[in-house]
């Protein structure tokens, strides 16, 4: 009988626990290029991610070169291309 009860009660533990959806697929980096570089003249170094942010955003690192020949650390929102400040 207490098993039982163990059992039910177990059971309804983990159907009340919530549910963590996994983070929707970011749009690969060669889809978010176009719109940084219609916000910031330039051409790709390097990049990575996407990153999962704390908040559960995800961004790309991406280092950028200038025309006038500046490096520069940027973060892209990995779903619009928008360059985050900071």
């Amino acid at each position: 009988m207490i098993r039982r009860w163990i059992l039910l009660a177990a059971l309804a533990i983990a159907t009340l626990a919530p549910v963590t959806a996994a983070p929707a697929r970011a749009p690969s980096l060669d889809r978010i290029l176009p719109a940084v570089a219609r916000q910031l003249a330039g051409t790709l170094l390097d990049a990575r991610g996407p990153i999962t942010s704390p908040n559960g955003k995800q961004h790309y690192e991406i280092k950028w070169l200038t025309p006038d020949g500046r490096v520069l650390w940027l973060s892209a929102d990995a779903t619009t291309g928008t360059i985050l400040p900071g």
